[in-house]
């Protein structure tokens, strides 16, 4: 900015959509840290909503004191605090005016700012008494009246909106699902049983939503004592690694090959025919000798 650069060492750059994720990880992760704290400042009510924290103290410690406190466990947060009003004991948090009444109870309504910014339609929720309900009713009534809005439709828009919490169906419950989870255990007796059954209790103890389905394994099949297909011979498998020495050289040669390694070995001797004299013959014997080289072949 203005041909300067400037780094962020601390926060999130605003408007970012990372940031409320972030900011609830963060004050989540403090709010574990300092709960020690809170015990030793005998802080008996704590509820937070984002960064607005509504705190039920004890007459022995002021606000400023638990305030002070409490920025004294990270430096990139300060807290600050708004006390309730001593004449009509009332502490506006979010959009509910909490009034403490004599002894332990509260009542809550409606908290409106001179600003009129829309209709709330949470006044059923926020307001804990019939009466307070009635008086925002008679509220929206005479700032609708203002407005040149008539009486009946106001009247018919509360009417609706006080039917549709009322007649709100009930959550559907979620149909849980039992999976099944197969467990092969080898057999080796009653051991194997014990073992079977102490898994499955544990199970059902710690996942009730996982059956475990016991099967007993055996080692030795009765299928491994038969030879259903017939042995193939050195030089007629394919996709195999040989090794070839000469019988003169002593070289070793290692080769890879997915034809028959007989085919291969074949066009090894053709290859060798190259080398030889003109005039020179390879005779029978010499070839069958060069056949019986060292071939060692791995599958």
């Amino acid at each position: 900015f203005d041909g300067k650069v400037y780094d962020q060492i601390g926060g999130v750059s605003m408007g970012s959509p990372l940031a409320p994720l972030l900011a609830e990880i963060f004050l989540q992760e403090f709010e574990r840290k300092i709960s020690s704290l809170l015990q030793e400042l005998w802080i008996v009510y704590w509820k937070r909503y984002v960064d607005d924290t509504f705190v039920l103290l004890n007459s022995q410690f002021t606000t400023k004191h638990v305030c002070a406190e409490l920025s004294k466990c990270h430096p990139s947060i300060q807290f600050t605090s708004e006390e309730e009003d001593p004449v009509t004991r009332t502490l506006p948090f979010l959009d509910v005016l909490v009034r403490r009444k004599p002894g332990a109870d509260f009542h809550t309504c409606v908290y409106r700012t001179k600003n009129v910014l829309w209709f709330n339609d949470k006044v059923e929720q926020f307001c804990s008494e019939e009466n307070s309900l009635h008086k925002e009713f008679d509220f929206i009534r005479g700032l609708c009246a203002k407005n040149g809005y008539p009486a009946r439709f106001v009247n018919s828009i509360i009417k609706r909106q006080l039917n549709l919490q009322k007649s709100t169906a009930p959550p559907t419950p979620i149909e849980t699902t039992t999976d099944t989870v197969v467990l092969r255990v080898p057999y080796f007796g009653a051991e194997s049983q014990i073992y079977g059954k102490r898994v499955t209790a544990a199970a059902a103890k710690h996942y009730p939503f996982k059956k475990i389905r016991v099967v007993y394994d055996v080692t030795d099949r009765i299928g491994r004592g038969f030879q259903l297909k017939d042995s193939i011979a050195d030089e007629f498998k394919s996709g195999v690694v040989y090794e070839a020495t000469c019988s003169t050289c002593n070289q070793a040669y290692v080769g890879q090959t997915f034809r028959h390694l007989n085919t291969r070995i074949h066009e090894h001797i053709l290859d060798l025919k190259k080398f030889l004299p003109q005039t020179a013959t390879v005779k029978p014997s010499t070839k069958s000798k060069q056949r019986k080289k060292k071939e060692t072949t791995r599958n």
